[in-house]
């Protein structure tokens, strides 16, 4: 492997960590959910099984928060193996936000799994219901690892990535399906005896435990061979001499890009970092950390002209990440600094309005509808941007004239709008409220 900065080969600070093949240390992931972590997770789960005595709404929601629960704990351990080894994450992995949108997508996926395979047991035969659970569990570990290794958005999966990594373990997926086959009867099992010799008092807990000590288990599973063959699977996912793809992107520029950006910043040369982050960018709109790190950096180097290039897109990221008041401080920024700034994309102009509206920023309402009409044409949107400046207007502004204006313009030339209707209420009560000279 070569240095990004300087093409010399690296060498080794210290032995690389030994990876042994999973089925020789099966004893430690069954030991690893016995740790205070996982095992409060555990406990935790074990304790919402007792609601499932209850109506079959609150029911199958403690089932889903059962399975999300350990899929997310799971999910976090599997993400930190290569870092922490057998040492179990502490729980502020639970209570961080980071990472639940990836666990709700793989925790759909596992339900949407034993979903599958109990509709074929309740309604099909014997033969269909053994093909679809083969079938299931065929694929299933091959899904949870390819979103491991590639640390990508919610089931962002080619089939071309889950190929090309189930090829490379070769018969060690094999190996890894009969680790999640007999996990799955375990749990069969389990909660089937539970069920037939045990009351249902008894017999929830049991299930609701057993599934997510499994789930903990495979995931611990998961990680390992993550780790063992991360650098071996990166090799293979970008053939020679090919161009850019979304596998390599996910693994070998991904981690390329994060290296020379470290060493960028750590030289001091912000100007080679902005340029490593716009050309991750523009393989990867999507890339959510990346929009976060350029944002950052530029904030950091005050370089008003790029952000304002990319303000539209910051703009969106933030509220889609619902961080309104991170978007309503930029705004400020850029307004500062660049006195003629101005937002070019009316729909975003109208949920910023909302925004301030909710945070008490009326000024900054009326900036983001002031003159919209002369930019762009009539539309729902604008309606809705200039029935949010009247409302700011009256109430704190109490500015009735310019209020009405804005009305109408709505009444005038958007007779169609839903906000039509609203407009004339407005307009009427300030006709009634106004003393007749």
């Amino acid at each position: 492997m070569q240095c990004p900065q300087c093409k010399k080969p690296l060498a080794h600070l210290k032995a690389n960590k030994a990876y042994p093949p999973f089925w020789t240390i099966g004893s430690r992931f069954l030991r690893f959910p016995f740790q205070a972590e996982p095992a409060l997770i555990i406990t935790f789960s074990t304790m919402l099984a007792f609601s499932w005595s209850g109506p079959w709404l609150v029911k199958w929601l403690a089932c889903f928060m059962i399975l999300l629960l350990s899929c997310h704990y799971g999910l976090q351990s599997a993400l930190a193996y290569e870092r922490n080894g057998f040492n179990a994450p502490g729980l502020d992995a639970v209570i961080s936000r980071k990472g639940w949108e990836q666990s709700l997508a793989l925790a759909i996926c596992v339900a949407t799994a034993i979903g599958l395979s109990y509709s074929a047991f309740l309604f099909w035969s014997t033969t269909a219901t053994t093909v679809i659970a083969l079938l299931v569990i065929s694929l299933l570990p091959g899904i949870l690892l390819t979103q491991i290794v590639n640390r990508g958005s919610p089931l962002n999966i080619s089939p071309l990535m889950f190929y090309r990594i189930v090829a490379q373990l070769d018969f060690r997926y094999l190996q890894l399906v009969g680790y999640f086959f007999v996990a799955t009867s375990l749990i069969i099992i389990t909660s089937d005896a539970a069920g037939q010799h045990l009351p249902e008092l008894a017999m929830a807990p049991i299930t609701a435990f057993t599934l997510s000590y499994s789930l903990i288990v495979l995931f611990s599973v998961l990680g390992h061979v993550a780790a063992q063959y991360h650098h071996f699977v990166r090799k293979e996912l970008r053939p020679p001499g090919s161009p850019d793809t979304s596998v390599a992107m996910g693994l070998d520029a991904a981690w390329l890009v994060e290296t020379q950006l470290d060493i960028s910043l750590k030289n001091g040369d912000y100007t080679k970092a902005v340029e490593l982050l716009e050309q991750a960018l523009k393989r990867q709109s999507s890339a959510t950390n990346t929009k976060e790190q350029l944002y950052r950096l530029l904030r950091a180097m005050h370089d008003w002209q790029k952000l304002e290039h990319y303000s539209h897109l910051f703009l969106w990221h933030q509220l889609r990440l619902k961080q309104a008041h991170e978007a309503i401080r930029f705004i400020k920024l850029l307004r500062k600094n660049l006195p003629g700034f101005a937002i070019q994309d009316l729909e975003l102009r109208y949920k910023l309005a909302k925004q301030c509206l909710k945070s008490k920023e009326p000024k900054l309402v009326l900036w983001l509808a002031q003159e919209a009409h002369q930019r762009f044409e009539a539309s729902e949107a604008l309606a809705e941007l200039y029935l949010l400046a009247a409302k700011v207007l009256l109430h704190p502004f109490d500015e009735k004239t310019k209020a009405l204006s804005y009305l109408n313009f709505i009444a005038t030339n958007m007779p169609d709008s839903p906000s039509h209707k609203s407009a004339e209420v407005l307009i009427n009560h300030l006709a009634q409220s106004t003393p007749k000279q």
